[in-house]
């Protein structure tokens, strides 16, 4: 009787300390938060995406949530989680190479994609068909 409100303070917990501490919404911690990903891919929306301890903050905020939601005995899903925190680990790595001074002509796109793909080829263990989907959906 008590996992799912602690699972409950948990999350809103989360989703709460980013968005007075950092001006982060809370859609991007609870649910899907396919718009953050939307956003990071096409530098709009929130200007702290360009930041990548920001991007760091929400890696590890997401996948807190998601421990908590599944603890308290929710769907969380491994799939829609993974690819977020593979996408947004992508963009925090062009950030991280970009602020090394290694200059690329690719756009963050190209490395949320590949952190998603990766992220993807993990969690469903079969390469080929996760790479196919990838390339399919984008």
């Amino acid at each position: 009787m008590i996992r799912p409100v602690i699972g409950a303070v948990g999350v809103g917990g989360i989703a709460s300390a980013l968005w007075l501490g950092l001006g982060l919404e809370p859609q991007h911690v609870l649910g899907v938060s396919e718009e953050t990903i939307i956003q990071v891919i096409h530098n709009e929306g929130n200007p702290l995406f360009s930041v990548r301890w920001v991007l760091l903050i929400l890696v590890l905020a997401k996948a807190f949530a998601t421990g908590f939601t599944l603890m308290a005995g929710g769907s969380a899903g491994a799939l829609v989680p993974s690819m977020f925190l593979g996408g947004i680990l992508g963009a925090s790595m062009f950030h991280l190479c970009t602020s090394l001074g290694y200059h690329t002509d690719a756009d963050v796109s190209v490395f949320v994609i590949a952190g998603l793909a990766s992220a993807l080829v993990r969690i469903v263990q079969v390469p080929l068909a996760a790479i196919v989907f990838v390339m399919e959906v984008f």
